[in-house]
């Protein structure tokens, strides 16, 4: 019984994780987005380069 409720945390800790950090970076993205919207090319470039690597 220790061993499933350990896996279910896991699995749990794991996707509460992830999507706070998606969260994250959709917050930091809309914000330098409104900050520098001249450079907008660049910085979706990089976004996107950036969650290449992640996923």
């Amino acid at each position: 019984r220790d061993t499933s409720f350990n896996w279910v945390f896991l699995v749990l800790s794991s996707i509460i994780t992830v999507a706070l950090l998606i969260l994250c970076g959709l917050g930091i993205f809309c914000f330098l987005t409104n900050r520098k919207q001249q450079r907008n090319t660049n910085l979706s470039r990089g976004i996107f380069l950036t969650l290449r690597i992640i996923f």
